[in-house]
């Protein structure tokens, strides 16, 4: 059962989450524990977003994801394997938090025992901690890769090959300012919503930069 409430500031997703936990009795009517997080909790919410659950199960030996369409709604179902959970955040405390910074943000919908409220006040601990410096080794990783890429757009005048090299580079970069400044990594959309939130400025020379490389194409 459904146990949690949430307040919304639309009536918009207060009709999307009856679908929600509808979607949820229906489909997964045994999970430990349930959340919901991203775009979904904030006012960037919109027409095509799509609703990021995260569900604790029994069933699943590793993460799964999977998404679903339930009458209109696109349902991104995380599944975490409830009896590895320490695993889980020991890998994604290496590669970059993704999964810290979702459980972080998320609100409990369900919850069996108290695993999913116990499991959150840990990543919350380590979302606010931050990830580990980075070592010597990863920075002179992180400039090796950027400067190739620059020498690679510096010698080539093909605007096919340098426009998929200038992809490259900007999420290299972002790995790169992420990692510098001990923050968990971001991409696509949640890279710009982060970098509005902790460096405005850096996000601006990125957009100035890149309409730049469309002028030049022009």
């Amino acid at each position: 059962m459904l146990c949690k409430t949430i307040k919304l500031n639309h009536d918009r997703q207060e009709k999307i989450l009856i679908k929600v936990k509808s979607f949820l009795t229906e489909y997964f009517p045994h999970a430990y524990g349930v959340m919901i997080t991203g775009s979904f909790l904030i006012e960037k919410f919109n027409e095509t977003s799509d609703v990021d659950i995260i569900i604790l199960s029994n069933i699943f030996r590793s993460v799964c994801i999977d998404t679903y369409d339930y009458d209109g709604i696109k349902m991104q179902c995380i599944i975490f394997p409830v009896y590895d959970l320490e695993s889980l955040i020991q890998y994604d405390m290496k590669n970059g938090g993704v999964f810290i910074c979702q459980v972080s943000k998320g609100i409990i919908l369900k919850d069996h025992g108290n695993i999913f409220e116990n499991f959150k006040a840990k990543i919350q601990i380590l979302y606010e901690r931050g990830p580990a410096q980075i070592s010597r080794f990863t920075l002179n990783q992180y400039r090796s890769r950027l400067t190739t890429r620059l020498e690679d757009l510096e010698g080539s005048e093909d605007f096919y090959d340098n426009t998929f090299t200038i992809i490259d580079t900007y999420h290299r970069i972002l790995d790169a300012y992420f990692g510098i400044k001990q923050q968990w990594a971001y991409s696509g959309k949640t890279a710009s919503r982060e970098l509005d939130r902790i460096d405005p400025l850096f996000k601006k020379e990125l957009r100035m930069s890149s309409k730049l490389c469309h002028r030049l194409r022009q």
